[in-house]
């Protein structure tokens, strides 16, 4: 099962994608917390797995893609930021693992302009 949901969460703008992996139910989150000038992925799941994220993204001005942390858990969710991008934009895009192995990429890159 996939769906995309888009939406605007207090501060936080995002997409959202879920997939069942068994009996676990993966939601993986890409999107832009504007109070922090931050881009995200994060992993939320119903099991007890180890889940992970990975956010990365370029600069609209640059070539280089940046890779933001590699986040682990065994909890209910895991989120990886970038740096700080004020006064900056470009796109985003996340990396989803379940066990170690990515289950999900974000389906497009992810705009931000900070």
């Amino acid at each position: 099962m996939k769906r995309i949901i888009a939406g605007l969460l207090t501060t936080a703008t995002i997409m959202a994608s879920c997939i069942s992996v068994s009996a676990n139910e993966l939601v993986f989150y890409h999107g832009n917390d504007d109070s922090a000038k931050k881009c995200f992925a994060a992993t939320t799941q119903t099991e007890d797995e180890n889940i992970g994220a990975r956010i990365t993204w370029q600069l609209s001005d640059e070539n280089t893609v940046e890779y933001g942390p590699y986040n682990t858990s065994n909890g209910y969710q895991v989120t990886s930021y970038s740096r700080r991008l004020a006064g900056k934009s470009g796109w985003s895009y996340g990396y989803y693992y379940n066990n170690g192995t990515i289950v999900h990429r974000s389906t497009e890159w992810y705009g931000f302009n900070f």
